[in-house]
């Protein structure tokens, strides 16, 4: 792999540019990779919400998956918003011959924490979690995959070992939902001890895209940590860990400007720009 590594995004893409498959090209050109991007959907959204949503045929984004594997080629990547049974099944099959690290951000809560998917897509989630090498969900959507209600760090722990049955080597339960505990995220990685990651708390409501800021970061330096032939589990701590404090910066630079008139996005270019530019 060359200084520049490759990296996927398959997800949805944000017309506002916070999240989805913007907020991960954002990441990894902040982050020194090359990013290419699988869309699955499109989205009319902006600081104040999603208004209208067009899901795109499962054979154009097949289409769209085949054209960058067979040519570019991939060091690692990451999914986001899949939304349907027949895409997650055909990413599963694609991607399962495939040994690069993989990210899975299975996005199936909106920003209230309702689900937004039908009961198959959870079952079919299964297919490429045990070929995960990273899950990223949040508290919302970890309770909902493992049926654990999380009330306090202790339930995250639960929630985790529940999802790691699947196959994946570790499971990342980001707490950005759970009250009084906000900063503090649970990794559990399949044999070894629970990891804690917390950061101080930057009081904004410019958090928009987060979650997918963080779950790229994870593809992008398990990238370099793979180039490195690091060890799988070392990897993923040092990758996780490098991801947090990216994201960290992201949201304490973002809370200094505004952009919209809602839910402003994280500033993914805070390490080469100055906060207050």
């Amino acid at each position: 792999m060359s200084s520049e590594p490759r990296l996927l995004t398959i997800a949805g893409a944000d017309s506002g540019g916070a999240a989805g498959l913007q907020a991960d090209l954002k990441t990894f050109t902040a982050l020194g990779a090359y990013g290419m991007s699988v869309t699955t959907l499109l989205t009319a959204q902006n600081s104040l919400g999603v208004h209208a949503v067009h899901a795109l045929p499962v054979d154009f984004i097949a289409a769209q998956l085949e054209a960058v594997l067979t040519d570019l080629g991939v060091d690692s990547l990451k999914t986001g918003m899949l939304a349907r049974v027949d895409v997650i099944e055909m990413v599963a099959g694609r991607l399962q011959p495939l040994t690069c690290p993989k990210v899975i951000d299975p996005v199936i809560v909106n920003g209230k924490g309702e689900r937004i998917v039908k009961d198959g897509v959870l079952e079919a989630y299964r297919t490429l979690f045990h070929q995960a090498t990273l899950i990223t969900p949040n508290v919302r959507e970890a309770q909902h995959f493992s049926g654990v209600t999380i009330e306090q760090p202790a339930d995250m722990v639960k929630a985790a070992q529940v999802m790691l049955q699947s196959g994946a080597k570790a499971v990342l339960v980001k707490g950005g939902y759970l009250p009084k505990r906000v900063g503090l995220d649970c990794l559990c990685i399949a044999g070894k001890e629970t990891v804690w990651l917390e950061a101080d708390t930057t009081h904004t409501a410019n958090t928009h895209g987060t979650g997918c800021t963080l779950a790229a970061a994870c593809a992008t330096y398990l990238a370099r940590e793979h180039d490195n032939k690091t060890s799988t589990e070392a990897a993923i701590e040092t990758a996780v860990r490098h991801a947090k404090a990216f994201v960290t910066g992201a949201i304490d630079a973002g809370a200094k400007r505004t952009l919209g008139q809602g839910r402003g996005p994280v500033k993914h270019t805070w390490q080469h720009q100055p906060h207050d530019a």
